[in-house]
C-alpha cells in the first residue's frame, strides 16, 4: 500500500505518497489521486514513485514573479526557490526513508507549470534527470535563464500535445516552439535530450504521457 504523509506549508499543505521498491526513484508533481494509476502505467521493472501534491501551482512552481497569461487569474508568485528547498530538504528525505529500497538515482517529472519547475530544479543542480510534459517553457524570461542556468541535467525529456499550439491563448500557441528551444538549449549544454509531439492537446492523457517521460529517463543511458 502507498505510504503517505502530510507536510505543513506556508499556505495550505503539501503531501507526499510513496510506493514501489527500486534503486531508481521517480519524483512526480501531480495530484495524489493519480499516483496509483501512474504507477500501473509504468512497465516492469518499475521505479519507486514519490508523488508530491498539494502545492500552489501558480506560486510554488514558478521561478520568479511574472504577470498572468490567463485572463482573470492571479499573477505568478515566483516561489520556486522556497518550494525546491522544502522539497529537497524536508519532503524527499522523509519520503525516501519510507521506501523499502534506498534510491541511488532520482529524477523529477512534472506537467504544465510543474514541468517548468522540473526544469528549473534541474537547472539549479537539484536533479540530474528531469521531464517536462506540456511544461510552461513559455514562462517569461525562462529560456534566456536556461541558457545560463547554474547547472544542466544529464538527461532531459520534453513533450507537447500536437494540438496545443492551436489554442487561442498566446502562451499555448508558443508552447511547441518554446519547448523545442528548451531541448536545444540543454542539448547544447551537454544533456541527452528528446522532444516529442504527443497526440491531443494540453489536457489529453496526462498519466500516460508522464509514464512515457519517466520510462525514457529510466532507459536513457
Amino acid at each position: 500500500m502507498p505510504r503517505t504523509c502530510t507536510f505543513a506549508r506556508t499556505s495550505g499543505m503539501a503531501e507526499w505518497t510513496a510506493l514501489g521498491a527500486s534503486e531508481i526513484c521517480a519524483v512526480v508533481l501531480m495530484e495524489a489521486g493519480e499516483t496509483r494509476a501512474l504507477y500501473e502505467r509504468l512497465r516492469e521493472p518499475r521505479p519507486a514513485l514519490i508523488c508530491v501534491s498539494g502545492a500552489d501551482w501558480n506560486d510554488d512552481f514558478t521561478p520568479w514573479p511574472a504577470p498572468s497569461v490567463f485572463r482573470g487569474r492571479a499573477d505568478f508568485g515566483g516561489d520556486a526557490d522556497a518550494f525546491l528547498k522544502r522539497l529537497t530538504e524536508d519532503i524527499l528525505p522523509e519520503a525516501e526513508a519510507a521506501l523499502p529500497v534506498a534510491p541511488k538515482r532520482r529524477m523529477l517529472a512534472g506537467y504544465s507549470l510543474a514541468g517548468l519547475f522540473a526544469m528549473y530544479a534541474a537547472g539549479m543542480g537539484a536533479f540530474d534527470d528531469a521531464a517536462s510534459v506540456s511544461g510552461s517553457m513559455w514562462y517569461e524570461s525562462f529560456l534566456p535563464w536556461l541558457e545560463k542556468a547554474p547547472a544542466a541535467p544529464r538527461r532531459a525529456y520534453f513533450s507537447v500535445g500536437e494540438r496545443e499550439k492551436e489554442g487561442r491563448n498566446h502562451a499555448f500557441r508558443t508552447i511547441e516552439d518554446c519547448t523545442r528551444r528548451a531541448a536545444e538549449i540543454l542539448h547544447a549544454r551537454g544533456a541527452q535530450t528528446i522532444f516529442e509531439r504527443n497526440p491531443g492537446g494540453h489536457f489529453d492523457d496526462p498519466t500516460g504521457r508522464m509514464a512515457r517521460a519517466i520510462e525514457w529517463l529510466i532507459h536513457c543511458k
